[in-house]
């Protein structure tokens, strides 16, 4: 079996979008645990009302879980909040894609 390492930065670009929200929470909760005091976890949604959701899901059969920030923010319910120094929301340009950037205590 192989450890997975403690690590400074933890980045999930493209995996939350398929994530029910208790399977995303849980998820987000074990990644936490491989983030060094003072490192951060950063993730990534489609958010709801992406522009552009109704030709991928029609014509792409791409079907994603949308979350808005708070939705995304509801995923870190599996990380104790003593251990949450800051937790930030962030939008792309379009407003497409939401991050959730946390940094531990």
């Amino acid at each position: 079996m192989t450890s997975i390492p403690i690590v400074t930065w933890s980045i999930s670009l493209g995996l939350f979008d398929y994530l029910s929200g208790p399977v995303a929470a849980r998820v987000m909760g074990a990644l936490w645990k491989h983030v060094t005091p003072g490192g951060r976890l950063i993730v990534a949604n489609f958010a709801t009302g992406t522009p552009g959701a109704g030709y991928m899901e029609m014509f792409m059969d791409w079907w994603l879980t949308y979350r808005s920030e708070a939705d995304l923010e509801g995923c870190v319910s599996d990380i104790p909040a003593g251990e949450i120094e800051s937790a930030q929301s962030l939008s792309d340009p379009g407003k497409a894609v939401h991050y959730l950037m946390l940094t531990r205590r």
